[in-house]
């Protein structure tokens, strides 16, 4: 995806009333080719608030024409000090999906982390032989948006594949404000530090992390999988 943008519930006005400890993405690809996402962002809210947006647009222009991907299965939770709990989670709008997250009835003040899970599909893109790389099918996600409103202190990433990988299996995560280029490839089992990440592939995932706080930049995740992997 090349726009995710994350506000709070007034978009950037908010900014200076909280502060981001971290922001992890777990993505599961299941075979059918549907994506299962989970997003726990940690905060401190320096004044009382009832949580925070979540805008996913769902409509892009790319290489291979326009695109459209599917939100759903929507869930919500939230950790105040005692354990994770359901909260609520609204979505409205079109080819912008907007989600508020949080209880219009309950106010916030201090560490509260947010877990988001939501089922995205369309969002895998099959290239041919002909295309750079060769045959496979390919997800471009932006996994930490650059539309946070405050600094994120700690960026992680996980996808996880379908069934163990081996040769063919590649990734590219980026790092940085829009149209940045600094990146690391992931083309081998293993470790892989950047400038300001480091990342790994394993047969089962791929994994990345930011070794500097992010500020309005982006963690986008581009995995090419051989052909085979996902159902058709």
């Amino acid at each position: 995806l090349t726009a995710v943008a994350l506000m709070a519930l007034a978009g950037s006005v908010w900014a200076q009333r909280f502060t981001t400890e971290s922001y992890r993405t777990d993505i599961l690809i299941q075979k059918n080719r549907q994506l299962l996402v989970t997003e726990t962002v940690s905060v401190t809210f320096t004044e009382p608030q009832h949580g925070l947006f979540r805008n996913i647009p769902t409509r892009y222009e790319g290489t291979q024409g326009t695109r459209s991907i599917d939100i759903g299965a929507l869930g919500a939770e939230i950790d105040t000090g005692s354990g994770f709990r359901p909260t609520g989670c609204v979505m409205t709008g079109g080819d912008t999906k907007n989600l508020r997250i949080g209880d219009a009835g309950e106010t916030h003040l201090g560490r509260a982390t947010f877990r988001l899970r939501y089922a995205v599909n369309r969002a895998i893109t099959d290239f041919g032989e002909t295309a750079a790389g060769g045959a496979h099918s390919e997800l471009y996600w932006n996994a930490i948006p650059s539309g946070w409103p405050t600094s994120i202190a700690q960026a992680t990433v996980s996808v996880s594949f379908p069934q163990p990988q081996g040769v063919g299996t590649r990734a590219r995560i980026f790092i940085g404000s829009p149209g940045s280029l600094e990146h690391v490839d992931l083309k081998e089992i293993g470790p892989v530090s950047g400038q300001s990440l480091i990342a790994s592939l394993a047969p089962v995932q791929a994994d990345a992390q930011a070794t500097r706080p992010l500020n309005h930049e982006s963690m986008t995740v581009v995995l090419g999988l051989p052909p085979g992997t996902l159902d058709v």
